[in-house]
């Protein structure tokens, strides 16, 4: 009997073929609503994101927020529909497993979320010291290394407050890539970074993809959006509430 391409064996170390991605998180006909702030509502998504792809979803100006990743982290109950992750849906995992998953997830908010008592070291390395067991050794090598690879020579002891904007944005790059994980939620992540830094998170996206990471992009951005790098990303934008697919590059 003739194998389809799904069924055909894969070389060792080959990147899965489309409908052999694990869907990590799936949006079932959810409507999105936020409770709070001028976040765009979404009625009836129907979308996966699996391992090994990068899904975009393009930002139009005056929505740059949308409730994509609350939701996709079991942050925000959809009114109607389901959200799933791991194949399983948000409000049927316990408590503890939700806070576990949810730990192996890297973001890069539409906002900021620091905590502001704390120097940006410890913010950076604050949920990899509650969600791994890597020792501090570990942890502050890797920060290092992500730090010197987004252009930053160490990330600072200051405060939030008293560091730029632009070094800030990229400490949250280093903060969502440190611990390798599984699902990265990326809300408009070079808002307010130096040209010269992107093509550096663009070959980080790549890099987790081939690793396996499922990736979220949330972007305004027309260099992350026209990026080449990803030949099986899928393109969405929105449309009177309703995420639709979009071309990619041309």
């Amino acid at each position: 009997m003739t194998q389809s391409p799904s069924q055909m064996p894969q070389p060792e170390g080959a990147t899965p073929s489309v409908d052999q991605r694990r869907a990590l998180v799936e949006f079932r006909l959810a409507t999105l609503i936020a409770t709070a702030g001028p976040v765009q509502p979404l009625r009836q998504v129907d979308l996966a994101l699996r391992a090994h792809q990068v899904t975009f979803v393009r930002l139009e100006p005056g929505r740059e927020a949308l409730p994509l990743v609350d939701a996709a982290l079991g942050l925000l109950p959809p009114t109607a529909g389901e959200v799933r992750y791991d194949d399983r849906s948000w409000d049927a995992w316990p408590p503890a497993e939700q806070i576990s998953r949810r730990g192996r997830c890297g973001r890069v908010f539409h906002g900021e979320a620091w905590v502001g008592n704390l120097n940006l070291r410890d913010n950076v390395l604050l949920s990899s010291r509650h969600h791994t067991k890597l020792p501090e050794s570990e942890l502050a090598a890797a920060a290092g290394h992500w730090a010197e690879r987004f252009g930053l020579r160490e990330i600072p002891y200051e405060r939030p407050s008293l560091v730029s904007a632009a070094d800030r944005r990229l400490c949250e790059w280093v903060r969502a890539f440190i611990h390798k994980p599984d699902l990265l939620l990326l809300e408009n992540p070079t808002h307010g970074v130096p040209r010269r830094a992107v093509p550096g998170l663009l070959a980080a996206i790549s890099e987790a993809t081939t690793r396996g990471t499922a990736v979220l992009c949330l972007t305004n951005d027309t260099d992350v959006w026209s990026s080449r790098q990803f030949p099986a990303a899928q393109y969405y934008a929105v449309r009177d509430e309703y995420l639709e697919p979009a071309e990619g590059p041309s």
